[in-house]
């Protein structure tokens, strides 16, 4: 079965072209689009399974463009084709002239998605070369249960069904204001029913904090939510939030950015840390 799963490219290229073959390196699993890398690939339903890395070879040509296309594929730990995706043609152009590419993929965990391992396989083909180029990522799939998910930093706020059109890539500048995309997933009614549509509500904390290199909360008391909010109740067959935070960045360094879930129905707690380091302006 065919099933649209998202390819984005990254125009950003640095020089050190190789010549003759297309390499696919600095492999790795990623918070979202050009973020950090994650510290494992174990994913809960509804999360996106990023896969980051770089095309080195494609040819340019004179004017600076290159042709490459890109397909994915999902196999379960039979090895069997489970998902597949479109083989999409993309056009990039280098006012450099050449270098490597920074690619990505991305699968999002389906609902029905069986805990287990699984693998995706990536190709990419130079159309002008007609060069190939593949890589392997394994990725585990968790039991169902309450956590964060689709954890990423962009400059616009991720919608339901896609990722940020505008990434940010774990960085940021003092004077800039950075979104935190997330979702919380897996969650659990409780007893109290909206009056506006009825439904059962879920009970929801969520707490965020910045960390210095000694692991310690540059303020002292660190912005805490609850959700849902009595004018904006969850509607009965919403089983994912889609969420975020602000982050107005004031002093550079490296930080950790730490969000705390939790589901006060069954009191479980999820937390997820993402790396983001803070620079200065150019002067």
């Amino acid at each position: 079965m065919w099933a649209t799963l998202t390819l984005m490219s990254a125009l950003s290229m640095t020089p050190g072209q190789a010549e003759g073959k297309l390499e696919l390196t600095n492999v790795r699993p990623t918070y979202g689009r050009l973020g950090p890398t994650r510290p494992d690939t174990k994913y809960l339903h509804s999360d996106d399974c990023f896969i980051s890395f770089d095309a080195v070879g494609l040819k340019f040509d004179d004017e600076g463009l290159a042709k490459y296309s890109i397909s994915m594929e999902i196999f379960d730990s039979a090895d069997k084709s489970i998902d597949k995706s479109l083989t999409v043609d993309k056009d990039i152009h280098s006012i450099q002239g050449s270098g490597r590419v920074p690619l990505d993929a991305f699968y999002r965990v389906k609902s029905d998605m069986k805990p287990g391992s699984y693998k995706m396989k990536v190709e990419v083909t130079d159309r002008k070369a007609d060069k190939k180029g593949q890589l392997e990522q394994k990725f585990e799939v968790l039991e169902k249960g309450f956590g964060v998910v689709r954890v990423n930093c962009a400059y616009d706020v991720a919608s339901l069904t896609n990722p940020p059109l505008f990434p940010a890539c774990g960085q940021g500048m003092v004077g800039q204001t950075l979104l935190l995309n997330f979702g919380v997933t897996g969650f659990e009614r409780g007893t109290f029913e909206s009056p506006i549509n009825k439904a059962k509500q879920p009970l929801l904390e969520l707490k965020l904090r910045m960390l210095d290199d000694q692991d310690q909360s540059l303020i002292p008391k660190p912005p805490v939510e609850k959700l849902p909010k009595g004018d904006d109740p969850v509607p009965a067959d919403i089983t994912f939030l889609p969420l975020f935070f602000p982050l107005s960045l004031t002093k550079p360094g490296k930080y950790k950015v730490e969000l705390t879930a939790t589901d006060l129905v069954t009191k479980k707690t999820s937390k997820v840390v993402y790396p983001l380091v803070v620079i200065e302006a150019p002067k």
